[in-house]
């Protein structure tokens, strides 16, 4: 009950600031607009203590941390997910409640586009009053997967033509052939595909609590997968045997030579390493020292 007075006693005095900010032709502060540029319509009430997030929001791709600490009174409601997308955030609302809401750094099963995988946002949150439940899913950005081995562009060497033709006695008929042709030469290995990277460390999550349980939360704080090493390249392409220039007047005296072998595929590059584990703590009542960490 005390709870419900105090939220609707901000949030009438919010509505009441926002009536005196828009006569004086000010606007009021805003829920940062997302990347694609799409508005929330009513799915986020936000005055510059308030701020109500009813559906799910992904965060614009930033290195600055999203600082909430302005707003008195934070609710997620109907299950709403927000996505920061790596960044930090930092909130202390003295009304604080969650509808099964969500906080997490990543999409679900987010890969690096190229390169390392991100970390794990840092979560800073001090509650006065809290209610609800939450789930904070801090997991670190999988590293993207290594290219594969590039191609050869050329095929091995050709074998060597015959030489001159030259006359062999003793056929019975004059005969002239050409000798010494080789076959083509076997291509080389295929080239190494590229290592995998490395997987993000997982986010960190700072919790003060005033009320000690009044807030059901769980903690998902995984490190990132390395990438896939890449493939190996294609074997080179062989070589073509060599040509004989002559001929036997009544028969083909010589024999044709063979191309030459693809050669094998390279090898596979490395899989990438997991991110590291990183620890998160959780305070009470203003404590210096945390209750404990995990």
């Amino acid at each position: 009950m005390i709870f419900r007075i105090l939220l609707w006693g901000l949030i009438v005095s919010g509505f009441l600031g926002c009536l005196k900010v828009k006569d004086k032709n000010r606007q009021s502060s805003a829920f940062p607009a997302s990347k694609t540029g799409s508005s929330f319509d009513l799915s986020v009430y936000s005055t510059n203590q308030i701020l109500v997030i009813r559906s799910d929001y992904a965060a614009p791709i930033e290195s600055a941390p999203l600082d909430w600490r302005q707003y008195k009174v934070i609710q997620i409601l109907n299950s709403a997910q927000i996505t920061l997308q790596g960044r930090d955030l930092l909130m202390a609302p003295d009304i604080f409640e969650s509808e099964r809401g969500v906080i997490r750094s990543f999409a679900p099963g987010a890969q690096a586009a190229q390169g390392q995988g991100r970390d794990g946002s840092h979560l800073e949150i001090y509650l006065k009053d809290a209610r609800g439940e939450i789930l904070f899913d801090l997991d670190g950005e999988d590293g993207s997967a290594g290219a594969a081995g590039t191609a050869h562009t050329q095929a091995a060497a050709n074998g060597r033509d015959a030489e001159v033709p030259v006359p062999v006695p003793g056929l019975g008929r004059a005969c002239i052939i050409s000798i010494s042709a080789e076959n083509g030469k076997d291509g080389l290995p295929g080239r190494a595909g590229q290592n995998g990277y490395k997987g993000g460390d997982s986010g960190t999550l700072n919790l003060h609590e005033n009320v000690p349980g009044a807030l059901k939360y769980s903690l998902q704080a995984m490190p990132g997968t390395g990438g896939l090493g890449g493939a190996g390249g294609t074997g080179q392409e062989g070589g073509q045997g060599g040509r004989y220039l002559g001929i036997c007047a009544d028969l083909a005296h010589t024999q044709p030579t063979k191309s030459g072998a693809r050669g094998p595929s390279g090898p596979a590059g490395e899989n990438g390493k997991e991110g590291l584990h990183r620890m998160s703590c959780f305070y009470q009542q203003s404590k210096t020292q945390p209750e404990h960490c995990q």
